[in-house]
């Protein structure tokens, strides 16, 4: 552009006739038509560039990864190129847009650091680009569809580091309790010779008639017991804590839960109640942990209150014969008229457990500082709440209820002490 409008200025500054001057323009103004004739077709029929997404498909929720995309120019010139990828709003994200120069064939890679902050699929979207060959007589704008789809798991990085997945018998987690054994356990191993200090019940009087020494039978903890969790899928799991919200919390916890669970040898089941419902039964072999990460991962509370007492009927139909039933929820004063029937429901056929996650905003006002009368009002209603929870919390106790009130953020220990409790004692 730049050097047809230098050879008409040199033109009209040259001795020669007006015509040959008009002709020469025309010539040149024809060719710079062809030209971004030429360009614009192959703009239109063809997409000099390719855009390719190196990130992996499954992600942790909070945790910052490289996504990465690499831009190659197939043209036989240079190009510039703006770039912006089109992202989730709930991945946080440094830099949006990038500006380059591509030369012939050449290939580039932009990087960004990302974080999702929601659980779930996730489908990308795709990438807008902009483009320019060196005359810059046009500029494109072309949308390049992802069609990738990555998911977004809790951060599980928990399970391998945790010391607790080493066995029931070694539990070095802070605020994990070991029980003491109730008894020698319930189910035959084998039979072995009398040792000083065994019961005189598990000797075996007709083994040891026939070999004239005394023969010991030997019991292990029984196997293949059924636990269930129910979670609480309703509006008070959104209460929002420093390690994100109740129910953020409860799924977490619940998965390491079941890891040990199924590593001890025993049955894993859980539902969700709520208006969200979903039912996983029998797992049984920890190999198996990443069906119920499959089935729950992108599980988000409702805006309604649970029905207990439906979901407690649901359960029963499901699973009659007897096992340990975990419900895990937040409860208001409220709650507990329709709590009550339901655990009195599953107790005809299930030892149950209610795992209570506290709310924070009522322990915050209860230990603050009171220094004028706004502050003195709300710290009253704090303590009004918190006597009716713990007068209903007095009346589920009496019931024979286990009963776990837990902070958020030490959900996980509780959770598994309840399940030890009642392993070791041999109360299922």
């Amino acid at each position: 552009m730049s050097g047809i409008t230098l050879a008409i200025i040199t033109l009209g500054m040259l001795d020669t006739s007006v015509s040959l001057q008009l002709a020469v323009a025309a010539i040149l103004l024809a060719v710079l038509l062809l030209t971004a004739w030429l360009e614009w077709t192959r703009l239109k029929q063809f997409m000099p560039v390719t855009v390719q997404r190196i990130l992996p498909h499954n992600l942790n929720l909070n945790c910052q990864f490289s996504y990465q995309l690499i831009i190659e120019n197939h043209a036989q010139q240079s190009i510039q190129l703006s770039v912006a990828e089109r992202m989730p709003e709930h991945w946080l994200r440094q830099q949006r847009q990038f500006h380059c120069r591509l030369a012939a064939r050449e290939k580039l890679r932009f990087e960004y650091q990302v974080t999702p902050s929601r659980r779930g699929p996730v489908e990308l979207e795709g990438t807008d680009i902009r483009l320019q060959f060196p005359r810059g007589l046009w500029q494109a704008r072309r949308y390049i569809p992802a069609e990738q789809r990555v998911k977004v798991y809790p951060d599980f990085s928990v399970l391998m580091k945790s010391p607790a997945l080493s066995g029931v018998g070694s539990l070095p987690v802070p605020g994990i309790k070991v029980f003491n054994k109730r008894g020698s356990g319930t189910e035959f191993r084998h039979l072995r010779e009398y040792r000083v200090g065994d019961s005189q019940n598990q000797i075996d009087w007709q083994a040891s008639s026939r070999r004239l020494k005394l023969i010991a039978r030997e019991f292990q903890e029984e196997q293949s017991q059924q636990v269930i969790v129910m979670l609480d899928s309703g509006r008070r799991m959104h209460v929002e804590t420093e390690v994100g919200t109740h129910f953020d919390a409860a799924l977490s916890a619940i998965l390491l839960l079941a890891h040990s669970i199924l590593k001890n040898g025993d049955w894993f089941s859980m539902q969700s109640f709520g208006a969200a419902e979903r039912w996983l039964a029998n797992v049984r072999s920890v190999r198996d942990i990443s069906q119920v990460m499959q089935h729950f991962y992108d599980l988000y509370p409702s805006d309604i209150s649970p029905d207990y007492l439906l979901a407690a009927r649901q359960l029963i139909a499901k699973k009659p014969k007897r096992a340990l039933v975990l419900i895990v929820t937040t409860l208001q004063d409220e709650d507990f008229s329709d709590l009550l029937p339901a655990v009195r429901l599953l107790q005809q056929h299930h030892l149950v457990g209610v795992i209570h996650i506290e709310n924070e905003a009522i322990r915050q006002k209860l230990n603050e500082p009171v220094t004028t009368a706004a502050e003195a009002n709300s710290y009253l209603g704090a303590v009004q709440l918190n006597q009716l929870f713990q007068r209903n919390w007095q009346r589920l106790q009496k019931e024979h209820v286990l009963c776990i009130s837990s902070r958020a953020k030490d959900l996980l220990p509780q959770s598994l002490n309840a399940y030890l409790r009642v392993k070791r004692s041999g109360m299922l």
